[in-house]
């Protein structure tokens, strides 16, 4: 099952972490994203490398569209990728990965992706910006 999905919607707006993914840091992120990256359902504990077993999908290609970096996503025949395709509907994909925050919550240019997860709605940072 292959989705459409938005990964970080409105580029440069604060998110409710008090973080702002500039223009800067997103295409970064374009430039060194690497098609066929794992998923996980859920954002796990630790940042830890990405393991197959617990992947729910993979992300083939990123690309910018009204101001939100979207996604194309499919869907794994794993268990967590199957759970996912139940719960997808009450889901967001999110960015997960490590680099500096400046205090005006900006993202440093330093930022590396690590993986895009499939989180709940109800614990989306970027709801409610508009």
């Amino acid at each position: 099952m292959k989705l459409e999905v938005t990964l970080i919607p409105n580029i440069g707006k604060e998110n409710l972490n008090n973080r702002v993914y500039a223009r800067e840091v997103v295409d970064k992120i374009i430039e060194d994203f690497k098609p066929g990256m794992l998923g996980h359902l859920g954002f796990p504990e630790t940042i830890e490398p990405l393991i197959v077993e617990n992947s729910s999908h993979k992300v083939n290609k990123i690309f910018i569209k009204d101001n939100n970096l979207m996604g194309e996503i499919e869907l794994l025949d794993t268990k967590s990728g199957n759970i996912v395709k139940i719960i997808m509907e009450n889901s967001v994909v999110r960015p997960r990965g490590v680099g500096s925050i400046n205090k005006d919550g900006n993202i440093g240019e330093d930022y590396k992706i690590l993986s895009f997860d499939i989180i709940d709605k109800k614990n989306d940072v970027f709801k409610n910006i508009d």
